[in-house]
């Protein structure tokens, strides 16, 4: 925004100014009469002077609410955006009616006027309350201070009408763009209220498709080593303690990383930080090939793990597009498809890329030749040793490939996407502007760090599994190096539905019973998750390894899918902040269990991880947020019932393409107030 000084008058750009005022004067409106709904079911009995009377004091009390709310938003205006208190008096003066029920001496604002279609709706049943209280107490519409001529249609295709929905596909005044393709929730930062998974509209399904791709570049980044631990750790000479030191390290950097990822993500945005992460971890990944000693494997595999903290941008990105309603599946689905990354490092560099380049490097058509007698032994010596420099060569050449893939998501990501509904994140207006009270907030949340345990559990558990599962199967039941990373992948594909399936299980229970139906959904996937681990550990044949890897890869995933449903609800000022503390959970449990690997043997540290992952269940009964029940006890708030009523459930995830924006409709990825500035 533009300000100019002269002689102590200040002049603005007027479509600016006009845009800072609209957005207060809709977000106001929306409270005055959000709260006015919220006072219509109060009990009263039949006595006249009782019913005018609370008619009289419900209105009160919306026009005091929101007096203050209009006081705090018209400070913010003149401090932080600098236009001046005559400007936005003047505005607000011209915009607003006078109520009859209002003293003209007294302090209180007049109602605000708005046309957000979730006002209607309230102000149409408030109405036909008030018609009934008027009926009794012999009182008009007009000393009601209800106009019949005040009218105000949503211009949305969502008609405000019995059983559809009362959402809106109209932009906030400070949005870059002036209607979506998805409905949203004005009350909520223009998030979605459903998910259509076939769209890329910007800005709120290019941000869902971007969050998961990017993330899952970042993850085949970091896991783009394991499959090949064991030929590295031939090449190199490495014990198995070196070669678990290794992936120690490698998790351990995430987990620093993603501490400070939440309040970079809160003060700069998700695009901007995502793509940073891409670019650095492309550096060590691209150079891993030139790796001769355990000492710099240790420091290439520290380096590389910072990879790990594009999950938090990631799982911070889909909350800033989507209402806490339905986070849960969408943070679910972008993050499983993200982790679906290690399956698919398994196979690709395990599998695929590295027995083609060993061939490549062999020779074309090369085959051992027909030998007998003494020259026998030194011929297999001639086949081994070139067998081992191929081997030695493709594992170093196909780490480059990674590298590239992540530079060019880089690009994409900054290119075509945006930091939240509105635009850039400069627009956002919750929530501390500092990186230290950003985390300090979300720091001081006891929710904060019993979701983090929880994700200790569960991610913790999977990320040890992609680092075990090859080399377990290898050494445990005599597979090779393609055949074992073929089997681990399987854990990691389960990805494509098991997360998200218990994100969405999680959302479906808070529709019926509130957040209480999401800890049960917690507590549910963490038992059955740590049995089947514990079960994991006792199988002997191949056949019913991999029967229970897949059941159990299956509740692990639902567990870390239930866990982030339950993180937007903490503090959604700081999503950003509590998003990097649980992820770092994660990946703290990834070190501790890798520890239990590198010092056990295998099977006994499946064991005490099974019996680690039950245990947490417990902790769930801990979480308590306020306004909502908790495990066993207390009610939730009216305010969160009534939400939870107009949430959009259940067929939040749609799969049809939307349909095309009608002629003259502004619907489209062009349809931007201003050019995003990158």
């Amino acid at each position: 925004m533009t300000v100019t000084t002269d002689d102590n008058e200040a002049s603005i750009h007027s479509s600016d100014s006009s845009r800072e005022i609209g957005d207060l004067q809709h977000v106001a409106g929306g409270q005055v009469d959000s709260t006015i709904a919220l006072q219509r079911n109060d009990g009263f009995d039949d006595d006249s002077a009782a019913l005018a009377n609370l008619s009289a004091r419900r209105r009160k009390l919306a026009r005091e609410l929101a007096a203050q709310y209009l006081e705090e938003e018209a400070q913010y205006l003149e401090e932080e955006e600098k236009i001046p208190t005559s400007l936005i008096n003047e505005r607000l003066s011209t915009s607003v009616t006078p109520s009859a029920t209002v003293n003209p001496a007294s302090t209180l604002v007049p109602e605000v006027q708005t046309c957000d279609p979730v006002t209607v709706q309230m102000k149409a049943e408030l109405k036909l309350q008030d018609d009934e209280d008027s009926k009794d107490i012999g009182t008009t519409d007009e000393e009601d201070g209800i106009d019949d001529e005040e009218k105000c249609m949503p211009s949305s295709t969502h008609e405000i009408e019995d059983g559809s929905s009362p959402f809106s596909n109209q932009a906030a005044p400070d949005s870059k763009y002036t209607t979506y393709h998805v409905a949203v929730n004005p009350h909520q930062q223009d998030r979605a209220v459903d998910i259509p998974l076939y769209s890329a509209a910007r800005p709120h399904m290019r941000g869902f498709h971007m969050a998961w791709l990017s993330f899952f570049v970042s993850f085949f980044v970091w896991f783009a080593m394991t499959p090949l631990l064991s030929e590295i750790g031939h090449s190199l000479d490495l014990s198995r303690k070196e070669i678990w030191t290794s992936s120690v390290l490698a998790v351990s950097s995430s987990a620093v990383t993603r501490m400070f990822m939440g309040p970079l993500n809160d003060k700069y945005g998700a695009r901007w930080v995502m793509a940073t992460t891409l670019v650095v971890v492309a550096i060590p990944t691209g150079l891993a090939g030139l790796v001769n000693s355990a000492a710099s494997l240790y420091v290439v595999r520290l380096l590389i793990g910072m990879a790990g903290s594009a999950f938090v941008t990631c799982q911070y990105w889909t909350s800033s597009m989507f209402t806490v309603e339905i986070a849960g599946t969408a943070n679910a689905l972008a993050a499983g498809w993200g982790n679906m990354a290690g399956g698919v490092a398994q196979i690709l560099m395990g599998t695929l890329l590295f027995p083609l380049f060993k061939i490549i490097f062999q020779g074309e058509g090369y085959s051992r030749p027909e030998v007998s007698g003494d020259d026998e032994e030194k011929d297999t010596d001639d086949v081994d040793e070139k067998n081992e420099r191929a081997a030695d060569l493709a594992w170093r050449v196909i780490l480059v490939f990674p590298a590239l893939l992540s530079i060019g998501m880089a690009w994409i990501v900054i290119r075509y996407s945006d930091d939240t509904p509105k635009g850039n994140v400069n627009r956002r207006r919750e929530g501390p502007t500092s990186a230290t009270s950003s985390f300090r907030k979300g720091a001081c949340s006891l929710n904060t760090w019993l979701l983090s345990f929880h994700y200790a559990c569960s991610f913790g558990v999977e990320i040890t599994m992609i680092q075990a599962a090859a080399l377990y199967f290898k050494e445990e039941f005599g597979q090779s190096t393609e055949a074992a990373a073929a089997i681990a992948s399987i854990f990691g594909w389960m990805n494509l539905f098991a997360r998200g399936l218990g994100g969405f299980l999680s959302d479906m229970a808070n529709a019926k019973i509130g957040l209480r139906g999401r800890l049960i959904v917690q507590v549910v996937t963490l038992v059955l998750e740590g049995i089947l681990v514990i079960a994991f550990s006792f199988t002997d044949t191949l056949a019913s390894a991999i029967m229970v890897m897949v059941v159990f890869s299956i509740f692990v995933q639902a567990a870390e899918g239930s866990t982030f449903g339950i993180v937007p609800y903490v503090d959604s000022t700081v999503t950003g902040t509590i998003a990097g503390i649980v992820g770092a959970g994660g990946n703290i449990g990834g070190v501790g269990f890798a520890l239990l690997f590198r010092g056990l043997d295998d099977r006994e540290a499946f064991r005490w991880m099974g019996l680690t992952v039950v245990g947490s269940a417990a902790w769930t009964a801990l979480i308590r947020i306020p306004g909502h029940r908790t495990l066993f006890t207390g009610e939730d708030s009216r305010l969160i019932m009534e939400n939870r009523v107009l949430a959009n459930l259940p067929g939040m995830v749609s799969f049809p393409s939307p349909p095309a924006p009608a002629p003259g409709d502004a619907m489209n990825t062009s349809n931007h107030v201003g050019q995003d500035h990158l």
